[in-house]
């Protein structure tokens, strides 16, 4: 029998992050939470789809244009304003020398 969790008490933090080339010249990145601080659940925090080349199209396709272009679709990072940079981001705690975020919040 598990005890019930009292009030305050922390779960743990956990990101998934994939990275796969699907093709020459185009990748895909998908960023998950498996658990956060609010939500025991899984969800997507974000993802893109990036293209460098369109050799799945035709081989060198506008190969001149690709040289300098990168397409990229889907949601990238959210802008939640200017603290957010400077804030852990959920399993990443570990990557921001003041874990509490801000010294003054």
């Amino acid at each position: 029998r598990l005890n019930n969790l009292e009030n305050n008490f922390n779960l743990p933090n956990a990101n998934f992050t994939i990275g796969a080339q699907l093709y020459d010249g185009v990748r895909v990145n998908l960023d998950v939470y498996l658990a956060s601080r609010h939500h025991n659940e899984t969800w997507v925090k974000g993802g893109y789809l990036q293209i460098d080349k369109l050799d799945f199209i035709k081989k060198d396709f506008l190969a001149d244009l690709m040289q300098y272009t990168t397409i990229k679709i889907g949601q990238m990072e959210n802008n939640y304003g200017d603290a957010h940079f400077r804030r852990s981001d959920n399993g990443n705690a570990l990557m921001n020398p003041f874990v509490g975020n801000n010294i003054m919040d």
